[in-house]
């Protein structure tokens, strides 16, 4: 019988940008606003890459040229879904999974984040994403990156 799970780390987030200019930031344009604190490089951080097809990668490359998985894509519905295979700050182990859903708004778009699949006996892994330095920073770079481009 499989472990029970943990709660899911959820975030809202309204944008000032349509769903397809926020779709296109987070899969096409990543690397220009992703922080490189988190990243397996940190400053030797090049740029990041999202394959957006089913079984595409999520990686990093370094300066030097080297490529650092995160992720496998699991589906990538442009503009309003993308749903990985994580293992970004999981010791490289895809073993939880990302959802990104991208929905216009009135004033914009909404992007809703749910991490899931952590395992009861996994509450620290979990916590790293849940805590005020974990996905809350990385979506702040990515709202500042969105006011920022026209």
């Amino acid at each position: 019988m499989p472990s029970p799970l943990l709660p899911p780390v959820v975030r809202t987030l309204l944008l000032h940008a349509s769903a397809a200019r926020a779709f296109a930031a987070f899969t096409t344009a990543i690397g220009c606003w992703w922080p490189r604190e988190f990243s397996a490089g940190g400053e030797e951080l090049a740029d990041v890459v999202v394959e957006c097809t089913p079984g595409g990668r999520m990686y990093e490359v370094d300066r030097a040229g080297r490529k650092h998985d995160w992720a496998t894509v699991r589906d990538c519905r442009s503009p309003s879904q993308l749903v990985l295979a994580w293992g970004l700050g999981l010791d490289g182990v895809q073993r939880t999974e990302l959802e990104l859903r991208f929905s216009d708004q009135p004033a914009g778009s909404r992007l809703v984040l749910e991490h899931r699949g952590f395992q009861v006996g996994e509450e620290s892994a979990r916590g790293k994403f849940d805590a005020p330095g974990g996905w809350d920073v990385i979506l702040d770079a990515f709202r500042r990156h969105l006011g920022r481009a026209g």
